[in-house]
C-alpha cells in the first residue's frame, strides 16, 4: 500500500508539472501551435536552475533564469517558424535537439550534478505550500493575461489566422510571443523539479523523475 509520504511526493511533482501542462496549453490550444521545443526546453531549465545553484547563486535568480532560458529556446523555434517558414512541428523539433547539445554543455558535461545539500527555493519552507503557491500564482498570472487585450490577439491567431491578419493583427509577433510564454512555462517547471528532487541527471537522459 502506499504510503501518506509516496502520495504526498506524487502530489508535490504533480503540481510541477501542472506548470508545464499550462506552458503547453499555451502552444497546443492557445495559438494552435504543435511545439516539441518542450521536450529540450524542459531540460534546459533544469540544467540551468542545477548549475547555478550549485555555484552559488540564489535560487530565486536560479529559478528566474531557468524561466529566461526557456523563453530563448523558444523564441529561436519561433524564429525559425515565422521568419524562416519551417513547419511549427519542424521547428520545435530541431530545436528540442539542438538543446541536448546546449544542455550537455551548460552541465560541462557531467552526467549529473547533485545539489540536495544547496539552498533551493524549498529550503526551509513547507514544500506542498510553495509549490501551490507557485502553481497558483502562474495560472493566475496565465489567465489574466489570456483575458487581457494581448491575450485575446493571442487567442485570435490561434483560432483564425486569416481573420486576425485582417483585423490588424501581427500574427508573426502573436506567434512568436505563445511559443516564448509557453516553453518559459515549461523551462520553469523543469528548474523547480531539479531543485524539489535535489539532482539533475545528464541532459541526455533528460531530468529523472
Amino acid at each position: 500500500m502506499i504510503s501518506f509520504q509516496e502520495l504526498l511526493t506524487s502530489f508535490d511533482i504533480a503540481m510541477i508539472f501542472g506548470i508545464v501542462a499550462i506552458g503547453i496549453y499555451v502552444t497546443f490550444r492557445t495559438i494552435n501551435f504543435a511545439d516539441l521545443t518542450c521536450d529540450g526546453s524542459f531540460v534546459t531549465g533544469a540544467a540551468v536552475s542545477a548549475v547555478l545553484i550549485k555555484s552559488g547563486v540564489d535560487p530565486y535568480i536560479a529559478t528566474i533564469a531557468s524561466l529566461v532560458s526557456g523563453g530563448l529556446a523558444g523564441l529561436l523555434t519561433g524564429i525559425l517558424n515565422v521568419k524562416f517558414k519551417i513547419a511549427d512541428l519542424l521547428a520545435g523539433i530541431i530545436v528540442a535537439f539542438m538543446l541536448y547539445s546546449v544542455n550537455l554543455r551548460i552541465m560541462n558535461d557531467a552526467p549529473s550534478m547533485v545539489i540536495i545539500d544547496s539552498v533551493t527555493v524549498f529550503t526551509n519552507s513547507n514544500v506542498s505550500i510553495t509549490i501551490i503557491s507557485l502553481v497558483l500564482l502562474f495560472a493566475l498570472a496565465v489567465i489574466c493575461l489570456l483575458f487581457s487585450s494581448f491575450g485575446l490577439k493571442l487567442r485570435s491567431v490561434g483560432h483564425n489566422k486569416q481573420f486576425s491578419s485582417i483585423a490588424g493583427i501581427n500574427i508573426q509577433l502573436m506567434t512568436i510571443a505563445g511559443v516564448v510564454i509557453s516553453n518559459s512555462l515549461v523551462a520553469l517547471g523543469g528548474g523547480l523539479l531539479s531543485q524539489y528532487q535535489g539532482f539533475c541527471d545528464n541532459p541526455r537522459e533528460l531530468v529523472h523523475w
